[in-house]
């Protein structure tokens, strides 16, 4: 089932099961999340896609490749025990954004990130693909298709 986003800017398909989650869940999930974002996730919040898209302008899409390199160092600043798997350009639908895969340490686990972002309408969009190590492997096909699913419309 296609979700549009952002007043039909973005667009994907959640996998299958996943459902938006309560900002209460939210809020307990992503304590460090400085704005509100969109969060679908399985029923036990062990696999979840945030989404992020924040007001400010000032990010084109030729900043990217600089932005990337910014964004490696804001993650290992904020992320404890960061393990980088790769940091790559990539284009998903002809639209080219960043991809940074990296394993991160929750209180309990570690997390397998896949963070995406663009630039669109000069401003960040970032889609961070996310699952415990123990779910990753039994999730990983539905994650790359709901991410092989992103569309924007300008």
């Amino acid at each position: 089932q296609r979700v549009a986003l952002y007043e039909g800017m973005v667009s994907f398909v959640p996998p299958e099961g996943f459902s938006l989650m309560s900002d209460e869940v939210f809020a307990a999930k992503f304590p460090e999340a400085k704005a509100p974002g969109i969060v679908y996730g399985n029923d036990r919040t062990t696999v979840s896609i945030a989404i992020t898209f924040p007001e400010r302008r000032g990010l084109s899409l030729e900043q990217l490749p600089e932005f990337k390199t910014f964004m490696e160092s804001q993650l290992e600043k904020q992320k404890r025990h960061l393990k980088w798997l790769q940091k790559e350009l990539v284009e998903i639908n002809g639209r080219q954004w960043i991809h940074l895969e990296l394993l991160s340490a929750a209180i309990d686990t570690t997390i397998h990130n896949h963070v995406y972002i663009t630039s669109l309408d000069q401003r960040m969009l970032m889609f961070n693909f996310n699952a415990t190590i123990e779910e990753y492997e039994k999730h990983k096909d539905a994650l790359e298709k709901s991410k092989d699913s992103i569309q924007t419309g300008k």
